[in-house]
């Protein structure tokens, strides 16, 4: 079908010599890579959000450490990371984040 409608279109423009399935395969191939540059480009935006509000809540807890205001729990801090992972396997949160991304 697309190799019809790029045959019309040559013959309009008057193109003689050009295969028309490579100037398929080369429109194809600028189809995907814009389509993996833009993918790309969110896995990037959404990377640099995530790495500024670490900083933000790093910054705000070893603030609040320092005042005394709060204090380190190395075991329910465990517990919570365990807690975190296992809803991670449950909901297979990678397979969601993959298609959002796609």
């Amino acid at each position: 079908m697309i190799e019809g409608i790029a045959g019309r279109a040559i013959t309009a423009l008057g193109l003689k010599g050009v295969s028309t399935v490579a100037l398929v395969l080369l429109v194809s191939v600028l189809l995907y890579t814009h389509k993996a540059a833009t993918a790309g480009q969110r896995v990037v935006h959404a990377g640099s959000t995530i790495q500024h509000d670490l900083k933000v809540i790093a910054l705000v807890l070893t603030v609040l450490l320092v005042l005394g205001v709060a204090t380190i729990d190395i075991e329910r801090g465990r517990e919570l990371i365990q807690v975190g992972l296992d809803h991670v396997r449950r909901t297979d949160l990678v397979a969601q984040l993959g298609r959002w991304i796609s």
